[in-house]
């Protein structure tokens, strides 16, 4: 039985802020791929080296062809779970990885309707256009419930925060009155994050 590479749990709220985070000091490593084009044409049959997970889990796959660019998972939750056919978070995304050697992952996303409960989903691989597979049925496990986690990451991040405005001489109050359109590139970024974690504007935050 293949064992599971990757485990990752990540509170939803925090999504946006992760993606700032890797674009400003994240980089190098596996590279995931999603709508955009390449793959070439036609069917594929592909194949899950195991059919239960949970978020954030690299499970191999194999049936990919040899460009994989503008590939990505399709993941659906299949009727009746899906109350209708327009509800559009019954329909979510799985970035595939290929490492140097060549071997292929898909990473499990979070269950689109059902994060903490989890439950069978339906996946195919595409390239929303040309390219499809055949469907697998994948059963994404909930979150793993961590009560105080998500304060402690959020205060982790605040300090994170403060840490840079301090390393770009400028602090929360200045960057909150200056206009966006006044801001350098990366102020403005922060600004991003300070508006996730700490804005009183943000009822979330």
């Amino acid at each position: 039985m293949p064992r599971r590479i990757r485990r990752l749990a990540l509170p939803i709220h925090l999504v946006p802020v992760l993606a700032v985070l890797l674009a400003l000091g994240c980089g190098g490593g596996d590279e995931p791929t999603g709508p955009g084009g390449g793959g070439g044409g036609g069917p594929l049959t592909i194949a899950l080296a195991l059919d239960t997970g949970a978020p954030g889990d690299r499970v191999p796959i194999t049936g990919l062809p040899g460009d994989i660019s503008g590939l990505y998972g399709e993941v659906r939750v299949p009727a009746p779970a899906a109350l209708s056919a327009a509800q559009t978070d019954s329909v979510s995304q799985a970035a595939i990885l290929r490492e140097p050697g060549g071997s292929d992952y898909l990473v499990l996303p979070i269950h689109p309707l059902a994060p903490m409960q989890g439950g069978s989903v339906v996946l195919r691989i595409t390239d929303g256009a040309e390219v499809t597979s055949n469907e697998v049925t994948v059963t994404l496990e909930g979150l793993t419930p961590a009560p105080g986690a998500f304060a402690a990451v959020v205060t982790s991040l605040q300090e994170l925060l403060d840490g840079w405005l301090a390393q770009l001489g400028t602090d929360r109050a200045t960057l909150r009155s200056t206009p966006v359109a006044s801001l350098p590139l990366m102020h403005a970024a922060i600004l991003f994050v300070h508006n996730v974690v700490d804005s009183p504007d943000n009822p979330n935050s």
